[in-house]
């Protein structure tokens, strides 16, 4: 398998190296070329343009089997669309389909969205594939947005999308740097965290592309919906910390726009792929994480 991937980061480059283990080939669209070269020394092969820019992207290789999108869900100037757009990945999915329409079939697609589309939702509220969606963020907006372009395009492009719930891994926990600094928490204890590890995206995302009779969209998480207390609480217990400090979240920050109630249902996921998550609760996740711990707090 020749794979490419657009937004090669935390998790494209998981991707990147389990595919290169088996010997395979890699492809990483950027737009630098300082990001380029360091790509190169991770044994993938880079290809400088910029998926807003259709006039900057290179010629495709035609070995390409697949593509997987990664690229984060957030405003992008560079295609002068105007404040608050949410047509960012659409545009971008829009180029990469002509970018690739040399070769027939197209490669097949899978897009990583966000569960943060479910927007406000009740407390407690469950959701799965077949839950309307409510964005009131710009981020999940834009996710919103490429998926409905997808959904408007199947007929064109055979795709898969994955809805990633939580993302967490080595080098990247929720309030690690808050919990090393003693610091007060400032989430809803009592509220839900939904997560998924790294490696579990991985596996899932090449079975998406390997798998002939993947559906159009599947919700992914390890299926152990936790209360955040309860998470905090391990997490300071294996990393030898204090017990964590709660206080109510500052409703004006981003972390508490993303801190909604909801429970991700993924069992479709699990049960289609037959797959056995490697990580299937928090708990067996971040031990593997105590190694080298970081302090991205994005998940």
């Amino acid at each position: 398998m020749s794979l490419l991937i657009v937004g090669c980061g935390y998790v494209g480059t998981a991707i990147a190296k389990n595919l290169l283990q088996s010997n395979k080939t890699v492809f990483a669209l950027t737009r630098s070329d300082a990001s380029a070269q360091t790509l190169d020394a991770q044994g993938i092969c880079p290809l400088v343009g910029h998926w807003l820019q259709s006039e900057t992207l290179p010629e495709l290789p035609r070995s390409i089997e697949a593509i997987v999108v990664g690229v984060p869900h957030r405003e992008d100037p560079v295609c002068q669309l105007p404040p608050g757009s949410d047509q960012h990945h659409a545009l971008g999915l829009a180029n990469l389909m002509k970018w690739a329409s040399a070769q027939q079939p197209l490669p097949k697609l899978v897009y990583m969205s966000t569960t943060g589309v479910f927007g406000a939702t009740q407390a407690g509220q469950v959701v799965d594939e077949d839950s309307p969606i409510s964005p009131t963020r710009v981020g999940p907006k834009i996710a919103a947005a490429a998926e409905s372009w997808l959904t408007e395009n199947k007929h064109l492009w055979q795709s898969t999308t994955l809805r990633l719930a939580g993302i967490y891994g080595p080098g990247r926990i929720p309030l690690l740097s808050t919990l090393q600094q003693r610091l007060p928490l400032a989430v809803v204890k009592d509220g839900m965290l939904n997560l998924i590890h790294l490696d579990d995206i991985a596996q899932a995302v090449l079975w998406a592309v390997r798998s002939p009779n993947a559906e159009a969209l599947y919700l992914l998480s390890d299926g152990q919906p936790t209360k955040r207390e309860d998470f905090y609480k391990y997490l300071a217990a294996i990393c030898q910390l204090p017990d964590p400090i709660f206080t109510d979240a500052d409703p004006e920050s981003s972390r508490a726009a993303r801190a909604t109630d909801k429970q991700i249902d993924s069992k479709r996921f699990w049960s289609h792929s037959n797959l056995n998550a490697f990580y299937p609760s928090y708990q067996e996740g971040l031990k593997n994480c105590t190694q080298g711990l970081g302090s991205n707090e994005r998940a």
